[in-house]
């Protein structure tokens, strides 16, 4: 009987926790590859994210027209586009070659909550069972930690693509196997969230791993951007909103709620964000086309200082000519006062 192979999936946005989530799938024996992204200022304990499938998220979007962050998640249309163009056969064989080596395998791309419609059709035809696993993080926290690293600088777009992340990831994954973990309920008591991802998804953990993961690993240090916002500051319907969502989302992640529960106020907070869509498409639209005159003015720029280093070069050669020629009209000079002096001198 051929052994069913599985699928876990971190969701969520950047800043959010999904590496330190991540690197603790490893304590179940579940595989994140050999090619992972290396660790940085970003993560200095590793971002624990598979290279390919890091860079074909990209290449989606860049394919998509996409080549600065993303607030909606993407379309049956886009879905569609993307399948034409042969991304859905390349998908396939990229995850089906990840998953011959393992019957648990791991992967984690804070794109992929964006891509979800994409991506839920190439698990099915990989013959791969998904089960998500949704970061959740306070927003103000997840905010300032984008724009300390300038991942997304303007306050209102943190938050509407705080909101879209999480609505794709609860939308998308309904009817799967899910589990949402908060960042700070993880960073207190890390062996508590393993034990819920085991229960919930039938796991059995290594111990020795389990002891390395939360002793050695979580550090509380890890949390480097706290919510610092005055209180008397009056919130903005996009921080409303995700303030909002994230409280609710919290006492699932505290086993005082379930997702199903929540589902009447899934659709309601879906609701308010298709209110605030088209003009979220118009700054997706003027974000694209703003960068494009900075890219253009860059180029622009750069052509303008090779030609000034052309110009340079042919007047210190123009120069340089000058200079010879000069030299040479005196020794012409030279030659005919000489030829000059000699002729009367035969004469004589």
């Amino acid at each position: 009987m051929k052994q069913e192979r599985k699928l876990f999936v971190v969701l969520g946005i950047h800043r959010s926790g999904t590496s330190a989530l991540t690197r603790g799938l490893q304590t179940f024996g579940i595989s994140l590859g050999e090619d992972l992204l290396p660790e940085n200022f970003f993560n200095p304990k590793g971002h624990w994210e598979d290279v390919s499938f890091h860079d074909f998220n990209i290449t989606l979007l860049e394919a998509l027209g996409d080549r600065y962050p993303r607030i909606l998640p993407i379309d049956e249309e886009e879905v569609t586009f993307l399948c034409a163009r042969g991304f859905f056969e390349q998908a396939v064989d990229l995850l089906a070659n990840k998953a011959k080596e393992t019957p648990l395998l791991g992967l984690k791309n804070p794109r992929s909550s964006l891509l979800l419609p994409f991506w839920k059709k190439v698990f099915q035809q990989a013959g791969l069972v998904p089960y998500f696993l949704i970061a959740l993080r306070e927003p103000w926290s997840v905010a300032i930690s984008n724009k300390n690293y300038a991942l997304i600088e303007d306050d209102e777009v943190a938050f509407w693509t705080y909101i879209s992340y999480l609505l794709s990831s609860l939308e998308e994954t309904v009817s799967y196997q899910r589990i949402v973990v908060d960042y700070g309920e993880l960073l207190i008591n890390p062996k508590h969230q393993l034990e819920r991802i085991a229960r919930i998804f039938g796991l059995s953990t290594d111990p020795e791993l389990l002891e390395e993961y939360c002793s050695d690993f979580i550090d509380p240090m890890l949390c480097h951007s706290q919510a610092e916002r005055k209180v008397s500051q009056e919130e903005t319907f996009d921080q409303e909103l995700a303030i909002i969502i994230y409280k609710n989302l919290l006492l699932v992640a505290q086993d005082q709620e379930s997702l199903e529960a929540l589902h009447p106020l899934v659709q309601e907070w879906k609701k308010k964000f298709l209110k605030a869509h088209p003009l979220l498409l118009l700054e997706r639209k003027n974000n694209f086309t703003s960068n494009q005159l900075k890219e253009l003015m860059e180029e622009r720029k750069e052509v303008a200082r090779q030609l000034q280093k052309l110009i340079n070069k042919n007047s210190y050669q123009l120069a340089s000519l000058c200079q010879i020629l000069h030299q040479k009209n005196l020794q012409v000079a030279l030659l005919e006062q000489e030829l000059a002096t000699m002729v009367p001198h035969h004469q004589q």
